[in-house]
């Protein structure tokens, strides 16, 4: 059995929507303890959260879907171009070469 140079191990997938998902987790918690880190600032955030108008509420809920929606397109976009197979440093001719040599006994 011989060992060919030109065999590569393929490499491992990206998981792109966990590493996205990740971030958008660990800026939640930063954000969070942040806020809770002090009674001054959850007073502050307390003061302006309750200080909204109904408006400013929609326009800030419309602004989070829009996040949303945009993170999602991209994880798909991202997950469409991860699907395709991974390219070789083989042409066609080269492949088809190597299938129709029978291997060495």
């Amino acid at each position: 059995m011989s060992t060919d140079s030109t065999d590569q191990v393929p490499r491992p997938r990206v998981r792109w929507g966990a590493i996205a998902w990740g971030v958008i987790a660990s800026a939640i918690v930063v954000a969070t303890l942040s806020l809770a880190g002090s009674p001054t600032r959850r007073d502050s955030f307390a003061g302006w959260l309750f200080a909204l108008s109904p408006g400013a509420i929609i326009v800030l809920v419309a602004i989070a879907i829009g996040a949303i929606l945009l993170l999602l397109g991209i994880l798909a976009a991202l997950r469409k171009t991860d699907s395709r197979p991974p390219a070789t440093d083989r042409t066609p001719k080269d492949r088809a070469t190597q299938e129709s040599v029978p291997p060495p006994e």
